[in-house]
């Protein structure tokens, strides 16, 4: 049996991740496929427009055979925390051989050698990249240019094209698996696929391959949805029509995030906050209006409006530096949560029961038996951020939603 790992977002599953899929098997011979997949709230900074379980039976509808998701106190983190909790999930399944990323660059010796710098962090490295921290520049942007020079003096074909390469989001999170595997001394093989038309940032719809923003604004701008009907694979466009009928944007939980902040006092505990931005956002409080609008009011040219963004939901969400540590040490991973499978792929799960490290939950009811209360403390985190999202939908569309315990498993044939 060989099965290949995939980690992603889906938001949502388009033709370029059906695409990814069909390339990575021919290249894999692979027999199964592994999704580990972000739950309602992604590494980008934003709610995932389309739920989790929706999400879920488009991917198993186009080939994928097992959806588990990625705690949330990992899918809302940095790039390298987020990849290194997946690649830990996928390592430790135990049966996964291949892992396979798309990227801009589809050059896996220059991502490689990238990350092999930033593994180890060279003095002549660690010296440059402070010195542009000292002028003011964030730190994606600084460690870019430090980048760039260490590698000017011996490769300057390399150093040509990394400022390039990171400024492209699926470079930079294949760079961060890259050093994933390397730190969890993982046996992952790693493959990159090179995205072909539409890049990530494209705004609006160009070709049959159009990148999830440019679908994301059609639907936002309430365009007609049936014309995206070539840019959604065959296979899942019915599950996609149903489910866009619901959409969540950053805005909708304006007011949970504005009461949250006015309840708070401590900011600091939270991931990713540090006491500049504990300032900041006490001192641009008074002038909350909502999500959005607080987010870019207390940017500044030191974050990105993702990394501000992030912040934002690990406040709401109550997703503590502590819970982050406690993670960090029990090796980025707790437990497999499956959200969904092809029938076809029982095999698979037999495989994983059979190999895992770590528990594999198929019902929430069964979790108080299967897990330690360690475990159970990350699970009561993924339930709580279930519910603010499940919240947020009933109020905005008047009905309401299964919660965690009473959704049942998404099947596929």
């Amino acid at each position: 049996m060989k099965v290949l790992g995939i980690i992603a977002e889906y938001n949502p599953f388009h033709n370029g991740h059906f695409y990814q899929l069909k390339k990575a098997k021919e290249e894999t011979g692979a027999d199964y496929i592994v999704a580990i997949m972000s739950g309602n709230f992604t590494q980008r900074g934003e709610a995932a427009m389309i739920d989790k379980y929706n999400r879920t039976k488009m991917a198993l509808e186009c080939g994928i055979d097992l959806v588990i998701e990625l705690p949330v106190c990992f899918s809302t983190g940095s790039a390298e925390f987020f990849a290194i909790s997946a690649i830990s999930h996928l390592t430790r399944m135990g049966i996964v051989d291949v892992l396979c990323f798309g990227s801009e660059a589809g050059n896996l010796n220059l991502l490689t050698s990238i990350a092999n710098v930033l593994n180890n962090e060279p003095i002549l490295y660690q010296t440059i990249l402070k010195n542009y921290l000292k002028q003011g520049l964030s730190f994606p942007a600084a460690r870019s240019r430090a980048l760039s020079e260490y590698f000017s003096p011996v490769h300057q074909d390399i150093a040509g094209e990394i400022e390039k390469v990171l400024l492209e989001p699926n470079n930079i999170l294949g760079i961060e698996y890259l050093k994933a595997i390397k730190k969890l001394n993982s046996s992952l093989l790693p493959l990159t696929i090179k995205r072909i038309s539409s890049g990530y940032h494209d705004m609006s719809l160009t070709s049959n391959i159009s990148s999830a923003t440019a679908i994301r604004n059609h639907i936002r701008a309430k365009k007609n949805v049936l014309d995206l009907n070539r840019h959604i694979p065959e296979a899942a466009f019915q599950s996609f029509y149903h489910a866009i009928d619901a959409p969540l944007y950053n805005y909708d939980f304006s007011m949970q995030l504005n009461y949250k902040l006015l309840s708070e006092i401590n900011f600091k505990q939270y991931m990713d906050v540090n006491e500049d931005l504990e300032c900041r956002i006490i001192h641009m409080l008074d002038s909350y209006m909502n999500f959005d609008g607080f987010a870019s009011a207390i940017k500044c040219k030191q974050y990105t409006q993702t990394r501000l963004n992030r912040c934002l939901f690990h406040i709401l969400l109550n997703i503590t530096k502590e819970l982050n540590t406690d993670f960090n040490d029990y090796g980025y991973s707790a437990y497999l949560r499956i959200l969904g499978f092809r029938k076809a792929s029982a095999p698979l799960l037999k495989s994983i029961k059979s190999n895992s490290e770590l528990p594999m939950l198929l019902k929430m009811a069964d979790a108080r038996n299967q897990l330690t209360m360690h475990q159970s403390t990350l699970l009561q985190s993924d339930i709580y951020a279930a519910d603010v999202y499940r919240h947020a939908r009933q109020i905005k569309f008047g009905r309401t939603y299964p919660n965690e315990f009473t959704q049942g498993l998404i099947l596929s044939p």
